[in-house]
């Protein structure tokens, strides 16, 4: 399509990107009237001759105000107005007809079409300029009011999404920050939002220790950065939180370097800014900022209060585990070894992250139900009687019943119950062969064997790795390896080495 307009071809690409209006006439004397009123004012006017070119025109370029006769040959004004009105990507870009037609009939039926102002021939050259200054100014602040909706609906749908996530997974991600700006800056991009943004919080005495995330969303760029106490105060951002009235705070400031505003809010310990705005800071853009400001507040507390609590759970799981060796000769470092084994056995299988750490922390509470087993059997230095044998065995079901059916500890009791399950169905306590057995359950068995042919105990010697190696893969009588799932051996063969480097790590 060819649209005829006036000037070289590089300042009229440049000129695009700024206040574009679109002047639509048959008579190219028209025209040039409204160009010659509308272009030393800054306006840019990009001309079409008929409808047709009218309505590619407005597929083609950001248009933000149409200058349109009524009367043309072929499509006349009205009805390129009802499909400009009617597309969803022009719907909101004003129309002002330009007609010598006076009758209320004509008016009211462009009107029905979507028109937003009327201009009466011959255009008076101030009446002009006034209604154009008018749309445009109701259209900014329009433009402005959707692009904070966007970028404040953007980071709410994200913070529910991620919210849903943390109660199905009882995990909360913690990359929230990151995606937090990635939603953020991509709906920003579409709306002449920011293109940078920080996310930072109070680190003594430095100032405002965070990350500076740039781009679209899609190409996310970041940036370790600290804005020191004379910054702040340059900036205008107060630095504590007592001298906050209203919990937080919000601000402009010119920013050097980006060449544009920039805005800011604090709590006095949180603090975020965005840059690179392509024009003016409006309250709506202050105001989505403040959305995404609570959002990231609050993602970051309960980030803190998450990892408080994972670490007060996984603290205590150890402490029960380490109470269950009470009576044992096995030491604290028996179970963190079980729980490397685990891991690694879990990771080289490809399992997903989330099950390996699950599986690592769990497999410590493999022998918790060694509580409920009277000591004297437990320390006996010589083999253990039948009877003194099924009480022994007891300690799978005991530890399965301690650890109970919360979800947290559904791996742990499931590990605790089957560890000693064997692949050909000859384990105990329910002979459960082949893959009924957990697969959890099946990892710790042979990380158990392994850490048990190395440990000392009173009555035998350790072994050294390259014994307990030949033990697990070829047998010895009690230990053969139709024990053992044929993928996790297949596995141990190859990779057994590392369980020797886990087991001098934390040699007894």
């Amino acid at each position: 399509m060819r649209v005829e307009r006036h000037g070289d071809s590089e300042a009229y690409k440049e000129a695009v990107e700024e206040t574009l209006v679109l002047a639509v006439d048959d008579e190219p004397v028209n025209l040039d009237f409204l160009q010659a009123v509308l272009e030393p004012e800054g306006y840019h006017v990009l001309r079409a001759s008929d409808g047709e070119k009218a309505l590619r025109a407005m597929g083609e370029y950001d248009i933000d105000l149409v200058l349109l006769d009524i009367l043309m040959p072929g499509m006349d004004g009205v009805e390129v107005c009802r499909r400009i009105k009617e597309d969803p990507r022009t719907a909101f870009v004003p129309v002002v007809m330009v007609t010598a037609l006076d009758s209320t009939a004509d008016r009211v039926k462009a009107l029905e079409a979507g028109a937003d102002d009327f201009l009466n021939k011959p255009v008076d050259r101030q009446e002009l300029l006034a209604r154009v200054r008018s749309l445009l100014r109701l259209k900014s602040m329009r433009d402005g009011l959707e692009g904070a909706y966007r970028s404040m609906a953007s980071v709410t749908t994200l913070s529910a999404h991620l919210l849903k996530g943390s109660e199905e997974s009882e995990v909360l991600s913690l990359e929230t920050d990151r995606e937090l700006a990635r939603a953020f800056l991509a709906t920003s991009s579409e709306h002449r939002g920011p293109r940078r943004i920080f996310l930072g919080h109070s680190t003594p005495p430095h100032g405002i220790t965070g990350t500076l995330f740039t781009g679209s969303g899609v190409g996310l760029e970041e940036q370790e950065r600290i804005y020191s106490d004379t910054v702040l105060k340059a900036m205008g951002i107060p630095q504590e939180s007592s001298r906050l009235r209203d919990g937080i705070a919000c601000g402009v400031y010119a920013a050097e370097g980006v060449g544009s505003e920039a805005a800011w809010v604090s709590d006095g310990h949180n603090l975020v800014v965005a840059s690179a705005y392509p024009g003016r800071i409006s309250e709506f853009d202050l105001e989505a900022l403040k959305t995404f400001f609570l959002n990231a507040s609050f993602f970051q507390a309960l980030s803190r209060r998450i990892m408080e609590t994972e670490e007060a759970f996984r603290y205590t799981i150890q402490a029960l585990a380490r109470a269950s060796e009470v009576n044992d000769e096995l030491t604290g470092e028996h179970i963190l070894r079980i729980n490397l084994y685990a891991a690694f056995l879990a990771s080289e299988l490809g399992l997903p992250s989330r099950e390996v750490e699950v599986i690592g922390y769990s497999a410590q509470m493999h022998d918790v139900g060694k509580i409920h087993v009277h000591p004297d059997i437990i320390r006996k230095p010589g083999a253990l009687t039948p009877e003194e044998w099924e009480a022994m065995k007891t300690h799978c079901e005991a530890g399965a019943h301690i650890l109970g059916t919360h979800p947290r500890l559904a791996v742990a009791a499931e590990i605790a119950l089957t560890h000693h399950e064997k692949w050909d169905g000859s384990g105990y306590p329910r002979g459960l062969e082949g893959e009924s057995i957990p697969l959890s359950g099946r990892i710790v068995a042979i990380c158990d064997v392994y850490d048990a042919l190395r440990s000392r105990r009173s009555y035998k010697e350790g072994l050294p790795h390259e014994r307990a190696v030949e033990i697990i893969l070829e047998g010895d009588g009690r230990s053969v390896p139709e024990h053992f799932d044929p993928r996790l051996l297949s596995i141990f063969r190859s990779c057994h080495q590392r369980f020797a480097e886990i087991y001098d790590s934390l040699a007894d």
